[in-house]
């Protein structure tokens, strides 16, 4: 996650998702497939109340422009978080990398820019094939094998954020065909600025324990300095999808979960 300060002494943010990092479906690694299952279902998962979570403890305002950024499931994960947090952030940007459109309906009022490989197989994990597109939408497509990236992609080089990585400078090109007032654009321009900024950065860990004792459930809570006010336990978190008068508490996803302290960096850039 960064905070980005600017020089008129607004704020704006980049929370970036981490995509599968475990095969399996339960575990101490809220990363992995049982995560992938539940977005694809959407129910309720782990991630997603992680990262609304991790974002209240950092303070977001509600006027501050976010951009939810995330590779394969993480862009999931962003997508899903920006649906949950309408009327509560102002995100105007998700970024998904090498990620299937889960969910299916674009988050309410953000702009979304999709990059994506033509091998890629994990991107039509949706069902749908070819191009992608739409309002707000800006789609960055790249076949690999006519611009420099393996004849023959495996599964695992077709979709590793790597690659992507290197995807990701073909941006810069599709943008400066784009209109100055198209939504990508101005949600760029919210959330990067136009002058200098810097930059602190946080990373933060998600914990997932086994299920909570059903007589004595465990309220996970978000770690805190020791001089800090108390924190308010995650259990408050309002429930995803929203269900008037229907409580959440941490067996709803099956695992309990705990967000650890953050480590933190900063850096100052021009944008």
């Amino acid at each position: 996650m960064q905070r980005l300060d600017h020089a008129d002494g607004t704020r704006s943010w980049v929370v970036a998702v981490p995509g599968t990092r475990a095969a399996g479906l339960t575990g101490d690694v809220p990363t992995d497939n049982g995560t992938n299952l539940a977005l694809e279902g959407g129910v309720p998962d782990v991630m997603t109340r992680a990262v609304v979570a991790a974002m209240g403890e950092a303070g977001i305002g509600a006027d501050e422009p976010v951009a939810l950024v995330g590779h394969s499931q993480g862009g999931m994960v962003a997508t899903s978080v920006a649906a949950a947090t309408v009327g509560t952030y102002a995100v105007r940007l998700v970024v998904t990398a090498g990620s299937p459109d889960v969910p299916a309906v674009p988050p309410p009022g953000a702009a979304t820019l999709t990059l994506r490989h033509r091998e890629d197989a994990v991107t039509i994990l949706d069902g749908k094939v070819g191009e992608r597109g739409g309002p707000r939408t800006l789609s960055v497509v790249r076949d690999l094998a006519a611009t420099g990236g393996p004849l023959r992609p495996s599964f695992t080089e077709a979709h590793a954020v790597a690659g992507y990585v290197r995807t990701g400078a073909l941006v810069d090109d599709a943008l400066g065909d784009l209109p100055a007032d198209d939504p990508v654009r101005r949600a760029l321009t919210d959330v990067l600025g136009e002058q200098r900024v810097s930059a602190t950065t946080t990373q933060v860990t998600v914990a997932v324990g086994p299920p909570p004792d059903p007589v004595a459930p465990a309220t996970p809570t978000v770690a805190r300095p020791l001089d800090a006010a108390p924190a308010a336990p995650l259990g408050a978190q309002p429930p995803w999808p929203p269900a008037p008068d229907v409580p959440w508490s941490p067996a709803a996803t099956g695992r309990a979960w705990s967000v650890l302290s953050p480590s933190t960096s900063s850096t100052t850039a021009r944008s």
